[in-house]
């Protein structure tokens, strides 16, 4: 790209890999990282809090009274999104006094299939689960088609989550329970800051962490009590 004359770089960061040092590039072309944190020699971030948005999606959540709590990712790899997102929902259990331990965790494909057939596994081997949270929309599509199928109630017998709030988590019903992430504004604010520094030589602040939203939906209820007899 510095080859054939771009004036500034938008960087997408989703890795914690050992090559995030941009510093030398950022020496000869400005350099705005797009993410949940900045790499070295970057102006500034445009992002979003992953951790703080999944743990508060938990929290909610076990507010409600949900304890048995799976977790379906797509996989971790060296993924910080999704290892923020896994340490939201540990955060959430530890404050509720819930052991991280005790969360189910199944990592997958990042598919609808991945997702139906993560929950297919989890339901044999832990059929009390009440709430399956998962790391993205697709993957929660993927559970709640798979539920409906084997003929759970969702949300009365099985509660379901994601993450992002695609197109695809208002169209199936019940809608889906989510959390909103600002990625179009995320784009807007990056291009917007690197134009003005090109343009006017004006420094960006930051890192700028945009506010994420819980869409509390139809896949989402209270546990069932179970009657003593």
């Amino acid at each position: 790209l510095i080859s054939r004359g771009a004036e500034g770089i938008l960087c997408f960061r989703d890795t914690t890999h050992a090559d995030t040092d941009d510093t030398e590039i950022s020496k000869t072309t400005p350099l705005i990282t797009i993410g949940s944190r900045a790499c070295r020699g970057a102006m500034s971030m445009i992002g979003f809090n992953n951790r703080q948005a999944m743990a508060e999606l938990a929290l909610y959540a076990v507010a409600m009274g949900h304890k048995n709590i799976a977790y379906i990712t797509a996989h971790l790899n060296k993924n910080t999104f999704l290892f923020e997102r896994l340490e939201g929902v540990q955060d959430a259990l530890r404050h509720s006094g819930i052991s991280p331990s005790e969360l189910r965790l199944y990592e997958t494909h990042s598919t609808f299939d991945g997702g139906s057939d993560s929950f297919e596994k989890l339901m044999a081997n832990d059929p009390t689960t009440t709430l399956v949270m998962c790391s993205n929309d697709i993957l929660a599509v993927g559970v709640a088609t798979k539920a409906l199928s084997m003929k759970y109630n969702i949300p009365s017998d099985l509660s379901i989550t994601g993450f992002y709030d695609l197109d695809i988590a208002r169209v199936i019903e019940p809608k889906l329970t989510t959390v909103m992430v600002p990625i179009a504004q995320m784009g807007r604010r990056a291009a917007m800051a690197m134009v003005d520094f090109i343009v006017n030589n004006t420094m960006p602040t930051g890192p700028v962490l945009l506010e994420t939203r819980l869409c509390i939906r139809g896949t989402l209820a209270p546990p069932k009590q179970v009657e003593c007899v």
